[in-house]
């Protein structure tokens, strides 16, 4: 066996046992009280008939009348009853009513016994006055008066009056009482009589609203209709329990209740405890004999547990499938009396007599409570794994098993054949972790459509890279969200998902977690007392989805919508950098003020604006940009006035024309060059002759294509064969191309043979006289003789034929031939002679046809061929160049060949005439053409179009005269331009006043003020028109973010269905419709096609269930609706309160490829049946399966830090821990971050209003201490309760809170009960117990549930010792283990609003309690708390607010501070407020808003990492309910006015009521 066979053997054998109980009533954790928790339905049918016959319709039993079971089996409203007739006050001590029976019985006494005072007789009085006078003057001894005797003390003459005296007093004496009490008993007796069957149906009601409490939170308990009693005495041992049991489920709403039959969500099972008693009936018998009648007995109750069965009260019903069931399980018992039915009809009445050895077997139903806590279905769960495991064995699949195991054993180095799998299995093995390796591909994003944060992100990496993760979930930090993000993400990807818990609390929200879209894509096992309805929607919804079309194309579609999102979203996040950074931009500028160049900030130059007087413009006329560089423009505009007043308006005329420089004119002697050139041309042509050649035509190649022509044409006169074939008027080029293209192949073959014979010299000599063709067949005949050998024998040789054997005459390299390899060169030469012979014949025959005589050298002609078609396409070209010119195309067989070419040659000449000609013309129109000429240069122009050299250089003179008067004035106009680059109204400004006024100046001062006030305030302007629009980015990125959460959860849904759709079969669907079909026709789970319909739902659902993309579950159930244990049936499995699940989660853990654990050692962890656990069992066990494992102990179940949780961190040590924490207020987490946590918890959760009060509050009630019941404390509690409905009634709160009773001592069962009771039948609570979800228990029950205010009990109390004459108080026993502090844990967790403890020990007792104690650390955390807030608050005043502000920020969040004072926000103001680890600069509570002010821009705040921290924490605590207001620091400087306008009115808009 491997070590993982032994793993699941160990978990087998471990949970393949049961506790037994012999008696019903004696049920251990859950003894049984008749009208508590167990009721007979006999009676309850007679209470029912009664009540039917006297119309009372708040009690119905749906048993042999017209109701309807399906609907209920029991339904129970409370009757309103008057007060029972008061008790007159005379007879207070006369009367004693017994209110322990059905009905209370009142009793009159006839003799009282009682204290009697002496001064209540006034005849007492007087007799004693005087007896006492008659006793002075008497000489004789008096006796005492009747009324005196008793009370007067005369022993030894002395006088003492007794003060009281206990007296006997009869009724019958007193006749007017006697007939008060008469008068009442009658009463009172009539008055029950009258409501007696109210009186029994409240009782009902009561008993199981306290029940009810009892249930709630509990999933190892539940309420069952138990019937066929078992009951007897055998050997010594009586036996009383019931055979069947169905189960029911427990409904309460709007004060009714409703008892159903809950047949879906659970099975109706048989019991087995009797079979122990076989050992008593069969006690002479062999040992061996009465196991195999157990295994007889036990194999007849599996088959009947193992079927879906259904259960309705008719007589022939019950007794085929229960009765005749019954008989035949009971049927090793030979004593039995049956009273299951009265003749045809079933006997109600309860059998419960023991008959000495003989077993009594009855109908007797009851309802009552069991404990369920079966482990069988784990152990043949984990029997049907190790047989799986041998199948994969047994197949070569090992490698499906989950690497979770693998690793799991790998932890102390033993092997298991999962890693030794042979060679032929390495392509499958390979294929497993390739698919392996694909699982939750990291793309481009992480799908979560729900708000997350980076450990989310980390569990999913890690998920993709390794096979399981493991996650501590603190109270509150959002475990569930996480899951359901994650969910998301792997559920989009195609991946089938399990997720499931220890119970279903924590599984009850998960669904509702998901966005709309996704929860169709899960299946929910959590039944909530919702029946199957639930159930049907979900797989409702799976079909509908599975029957549409699913686009890839759509796919894309959605994931491109959600890229653009995502990107926008970046965008726009670093807009909002940008914009905040914009606050951190310098200027550097010259201060004419301060006569520095100074370099500042945004933030620093808006501070300098805001303090400096207001400053107006005195010169400059224009706006300057905080760019422009104005170095020097003061200088340069005094420069500019300086000139101008020198210069006349005439002066400036000049400027008006473009002057060229000299390099614009051609050189005197290039004239001279052009007109002798052109003088030469027209000797050589008449450039008129060649007017028709468009001037375009005329190009440099013309000359190289000509010469081209030239050059081949010389070649063609060479080549003899070439020239007659081309003027022969048959040839046609296309047939000499076939004819050489069609015996191309021969050429090559003599190619590759001349190459390849290069190193040989070939004898052909012996066979020369032979046809090439013939030779060619001859050697390879010969060839073929030589096979596989090298040489020929004699005898071959012999054979041959005569004109083979020449053959053996050749000679290769001058010797003879004789090896197959020297044949084959033989063979290639005769092909070459061969293909030579045909060439020729083919291309002689093709010479013929134009008269030209057989060629020898075949070859060679064929080289002239070539040539040939080489020349016709060169000639073919060469005339469509001359085409394109328009030039006169060339014939080789033409007669005016020599002057077509001649003529094409002088076409050069005409193009250098038209080239100068161009040039001369071009020349002028620059001349003319360029802006603004002056207008001699017309004159020049001319002169060079005629190449007129004297009139040229006179006026090129006088051109350059005009140019050098111009400077002056072009110096003005260069100063003008460059200030109007920068002030061009200035600069124009400044030329008009001089044009009027020569002695205009103006003060370099003034100009250099203006421009730093026009830069300054363009710079600042800038800036807030980068930070103005923060507020819009940050308004868009939420907006961006809650479309990317809704197109996220689209993009999900469309890809999960997508890949569905393309992975379930037509048989899953199928399937899925069946299972539907078959929900439906279970309805409630009641009625004789029950068990037939549930039994074909679990049949068609084990088909179906590859549909669906998400189950949710108990761990429990999950184990029984997937009974097949093979592995990869899912490809993720999530295990929620992981530290609640013990080691049988690895059964699912099996099944799945992956795995995220989820669960926190810190909280309530696993409690084992240590009457089923037995300590020597498990180690015995351990020791036999297990022995080797090096972390064997992580497998007990007995100690209580173990978990699958445990396990998982053990591999996978690396936990990822989530810390933001939603649930509850600071002061409430505190604790638990304090001393659990290490201050690691983030708490994100502000209060806004103490509705409910403070946040903590702790009570000390001085209850008797030795009262486990602790009645105070229960009182407080209800004091306290009772309290909150009374605001809600007068509309003090705006609703009532949801609340929670945790009992801190979870061992005191009584005052646990005593809550219980006392709740349940108070009258005001029940009222308004649906609006107050109220949930009674302990920390086990508690976790993962959340509740608004939590109520705390702590029943250990002092304790007060007598020490030498003194008295002492003492502490209770400190609790300081683990398990304490995960049960404080939970409790200081679960409040949201506000959390209260409640407990009686003595403040002196806790002052020297054990420090280590987790008591002393939860009520000197809340007494510590509480004093705090009880501490009388400091008046605010502006003062105090501004010292708390920010020192970093200068001035910016004092002056914002005195805006939001000045404004009368100061009461509800907090600078630098706390929220957990985050801190807002100004924190406003008001109208239960919760507003947050933040100042950005200064230069602590600025820095790229610091704003990503900003934004980060912005959108961390808007999740939290904080609204955001920023203020940019040079905004707030520069445009004070209106944004202290807009912040006060957001501040109104945001807390408005």
């Amino acid at each position: 066996m491997t070590p993982l066979q032994n793993l699941f053997y160990y978990i087998r054998d471990l949970y393949n046992s049961s506790d037994t109980c012999f008696d019903f009533e004696k049920d251990k954790n859950n003894p049984k009280s008749k009208n508590v928790n167990f009721w007979e339905v006999g009676e309850l049918l007679t209470l029912a008939k009664k009540c039917e016959q006297k119309n009372i319709t708040e009690f119905s039993l749906a048993i042999n009348n017209n109701l309807n079971p399906l609907d209920f089996l029991l339904k129970l409203r409370r009757i309103a009853i008057p007060d029972e007739p008061k008790q007159p006050k005379e007879l207070e001590s006369w009367i004693e009513i017994n209110r322990s029976t059905e009905i209370p019985i009142l009793t009159i006494k006839q003799e009282i016994e009682t204290i009697e005072k002496f001064e209540q007789s006034t005849q007492r009085i007087n007799d004693l006055e005087k007896y006492k006078e008659q006793r002075l003057t008497s000489l004789f001894d008096l006796s005492l008066p009747n009324s005196l005797v008793d009370w007067i003390d005369l022993t030894d003459n002395k006088f003492l009056r007794k003060p009281e005296l206990k007296v006997k007093i009869v009724l019958a004496d007193n006749p007017a009482l006697l007939k008060i009490a008469n008068n009442f008993q009658k009463e009172f007796s009539e008055f029950y009589q009258k409501f007696e069957l109210p009186f029994k149906t409240n009782r009902i009601y009561d008993a199981l609203h306290t029940l009810h409490y009892e249930l709630k939170g509990k999933d190892n308990k539940r309420i069952y209709i138990s019937f066929g009693l078992v009951c007897g005495k055998i050997g010594k041992q009586d036996y009383k329990n019931f055979l069947f049991n169905v189960p029911l489920k427990l409904a309460l709403k709007s004060q009714e209740f409703k008892l159903e039959f809950d047949t879906f969500s659970s099975k109706i099972f048989c019991e087995q405890f009797f079979v122990e008693l076989l050992d008593n009936h069969f006690q002479n018998e062999n040992q061996l004999i009465i196991e195999e009648r157990k295994k007889d007995v036990l194999l007849n109750i599996d088959s009947f547990n193992s079927q879906q069965r259904e259960f309705i009260f008719e007589s022939d019903f019950i007794r085929t499938e229960y009765f005749d069931k019954g008989l035949e399980i009971l049927s090793v018992f030979t004593k039995k009396q049956y009273a299951f039915f009265n003749e045809e009809t079933l006997n109600y009445s309860f059998q419960k007599t023991p008959i000495e050895n003989q077993l009594t077997f009855s109908f007797s139903p009851i309802i009552q409570t069991k404990i369920v806590e079966s482990k069988l279905a784990i152990s043949k769960d984990a029997n049907n794994i190790v047989n799986k495991i041998n199948e994969l064995q047994a197949s070569g699949n090992l490698q499906l098993i989950p690497d979770f195991f693998k690793k799991l054993f790998s932890i102390d180095g033993l092997e298991i054949e999962i890693e030794t799998q042979s060679n032929t299995n390495q392509f499958q093995n390979n294929e497993s972790k390739s698919q392996s390796a694909d699982f939750g591909e990291v793309k481009h994003r992480s799908l979560f459509p729900l708000p997350y944060n980076e450990e989310q992100f980390e569990i999913a990496k890690r998920l993709n890279e390794q096979d399981a993760v493991t996650v501590k979930g603190p109270p509150g930090t959002g475990k569930s969200h996480t899951i359901a993000n994650l969910i998301s993400h792997f559920v989009a990807q195609g991946k089938s998902i399990l997720v499931v818990s220890h119970n279903a609390k924590a599984l009850s929200v998960l669904k509702d977690k998901l966005p709309i879209g996704i929860q169709e894509l899960a299946v929910s096992l959590v039944n909530e007392g919702k029946g199957n309805e639930s159930l049907k929607g979900s797989v409702n919804a799976i079909i509908r989805n599975l029957a549409q079309r699913y686009e890839e194309t759509k796919v894309t579609e959605l994931e491109r919508q959600l890229t653009n999102l995502e990107s926008n979203y970046a965008n726009t996040l670093n807009q909002i950098y940008k914009a905040v950074q914009a606050n951190t931009l310098t200027l550097k500028i010259f201060n004419p003020i301060t006569n520095e160049l100074e370099n500042k900030s945004a933030y620093d130059w808006a501070v300098y604006h805001f303090e400096q007087t207001n400053y107006e413009n005195q010169l400059l006329k224009d706006t300057v940009s905080y760019e422009t560089e104005t170095n020097g423009i003061a200088e340069k505009l005094v420069d500019l006035v300086a000139i101008g007043n020198n210069l006349k308006r005439d002066d400036f005329e000049l400027i008006n024309f473009q002057f060229l420089n000299d390099n614009a004119f051609i050189d005197l002697n290039e004239i001279r060059k052009y007109d002798i050139k052109l003088k030469e041309i027209n000797e050589k042509i008449n450039p008129l002759d060649y007017s028709n050649i468009p001037i375009n035509s005329i190009d440099e190649n013309l000359k190289n294509i000509i010469l081209n022509y030239e050059n081949i044409f010389r070649t063609f006169k060479t080549n003899l064969i070439a020239e007659q074939v081309y003027k022969h008027p048959n040839f046609r080029i296309d047939v000499l191309v076939n004819i050489l293209n069609e015996n191309d192949g021969l050429r090559k073959q003599i190619e590759v043979a001349n190459s390849k014979l290069l190193s040989y010299e070939i004898d052909l000599s012996a066979v020369q006289d032979t046809d090439a063709d013939i030779l060619h067949q001859q050697i390879n005949q010969i060839i073929v003789k030589f096979g596989q050998n090298k040489t020929l024998n004699w005898f071959t040789k012999s054979t041959l034929d005569k004109s083979l054997k020449r053959f053996f005459d050749c000679k290769l390299n001058f010797n003879p031939v004789n090896e197959i390899d020297q044949f084959k060169i033989l063979e290639i030469e005769i092909n070459r002679l061969k293909c030579l012979k045909q060439l020729s014949i083919t291309f002689n025959k093709y010479l013929n046809s134009f008269g030209i005589t057989k060629q020898n050298n075949i070859q060679e002609t064929l080289k002239e061929l070539d040539f040939t078609v080489e020349f016709t396409k060169e000639i073919i070209e060469f005339n469509l160049q001359l085409k394109t010119r328009n030039l006169p195309q060339v014939s080789i067989t033409s007669d005016d060949l020599t002057e077509k070419i001649s003529y094409i040659k002088n076409v050069n000449y005409y193009a250098e005439f038209v080239s100068i000609s161009t040039f001369l013309q071009e020349t002028k129109q620059k001349l003319i053409t360029h802006s603004k000429p002056h207008l001699i240069i017309y004159k020049i122009a001319d002169s060079i179009e005629n190449t007129d050299r004297a009139s040229y250089e006179l006026y090129l003179d006088e051109y350059r005269k005009c140019r050098e008067k111009q400077s002056q004035s072009l110096a003005f106009e260069k100063l003008l331009n460059e200030i109007s680059k920068t002030l061009p109204q200035t600069a124009l400004f400044v030329k008009n006043k001089c044009l009027i006024d020569d002695q205009y100046t103006i003060d370099k001062k003034i100009i250099e003020l203006d421009i730093f006030n026009l830069k300054l305030n363009d710079f600042l302007t800038f800036v807030t028109s980068q930070t103005n629009g923060s507020e819009k980015l940050l308004a868009n990125l939420q907006t961006l973010k809650r479309s990317i959460e809704k197109q996220t959860a689209e993009t999900i849904s469309y890809k999960t269905w997508y890949h569905k759709s393309r992975k379930v079969s037509d048989t899953q669907k199928a399937a899925l419709n069946a299972w539907l079909n078959d929900l439906i026709n279970i309805g409630k789970g009641y009625g004789k096609n029950t068990a037939r319909n549930i039994a074909s739902a679990i049949t068609n659902m084990q088909v179906a269930k590859g549909a669906v993309p998400i189950w949710i579950m108990p761990q429990d159930t999950a184990v029984t609706f997937f009974p097949d244990a093979s592995p990869e049936q899912f490809d993720l499995l999530i295990i929620d309160e992981a530290s609640q699940c013990d080691i049988s989660s690895l059964n699912l853990v099996f099944r799945c490829k992956k795995c995220l654990i989820v669960g926190d050692e810190n909280q309530t962890s696993v409690v084992a049946d240590r009457s089923l656990f037995t300590i020597d069992r498990t180690n015995e066990l351990l020791d036999k399966y297990l022995i080797s494992h090096r972390f064997k102990t992580q497998f007990d179940v007995n100690n209580k830090n173990n978990s699958i949780y445990t396990i998982s961190g053990v591999i996978y040590p690396n936990i990822v821990t989530l810390t933001e924490h939603f649930r509850c207020l600071p002061e409430i987490i505190g604790y638990s971050n304090k001393f659990v946590y290490n201050s690691d918890i983030v708490p994100l959760k502000t209060a806004t209003e103490k509705t409910f009060g403070e946040p903590i509050e702790i009570h000390y009630v001085e209850d008797n201490l030795d009262d486990e019941y602790k009645p105070l404390i229960v009182q407080k509690v209800i004091d306290e309760i009772e309290n909150y409905i009374n605001q809600f009634q007068a509309q003090q709160i705006k609703r009532l809170p949801t609340i929670g009773i945790l009992t801190l001592d979870s061992s005191n069962i009584k005052h646990q009960n005593q809550l219980i009771r006392q709740i349940s039948q108070n009258e005001l609570i029940k009222q308004f117990e649906d609006k107050l979800e109220l949930l009674i228990g302990t920390s086990r029950e508690f976790q993962g549930d959340e509740r608004d205010i939590m109520y705390m009990t702590i029943t250990a109390s002092h304790s007060i010792v007598e020490k030498e004459n003194r008295f002492e108080i003492k502490p209770p026993r400190a609790a300081t283990t683990e398990e304490y502090m995960r049960i404080f844990n939970v409790a200081a967790s679960r409040a949201k609003e506000k959390s209260v403890v409640i407990h009686s020990i003595h403040p002196d007792a806790v002052g020297i309690m054990n420090q280590d104690c987790y008591r002393k650390k939860l009520i000197d955390y809340y007494a510590n708390i509480q004093n705090q807030t009880n501490k009388p608050t400091s008046t605010k005043n502006l003062q105090s607010l501004l010292n708390k502000t920010d020192a970093n920020s200068g001035d910016f969040e004092k002056s914002v501070c005195k805006l939001l004072y000045n404004n009368g926000l100061g009461d509800y103001l907090y600078p630098q407020f706390e929220v957990g680890k985050y801190c807002i600069d100004f924190g406003l509570i008001i109208n239960n808003k919760k507003i947050a002010i933040e100042c950005d821009g200064f230069t602590y705040h600025s820095g790229i990492v610091k704003i990503q921290e900003d934004i980060n924490r912005q959108l961390i605590l808007e999740r939290a309910g904080w609204r955001f207001f920023r203020i940019q620091s040079t905004d707030w400087f520069y445009k004070n006015s209106k944004v202290s306008s807009d912040l006060i009115q957001w501040i109104t808009d945001n807390t408005s009521e």
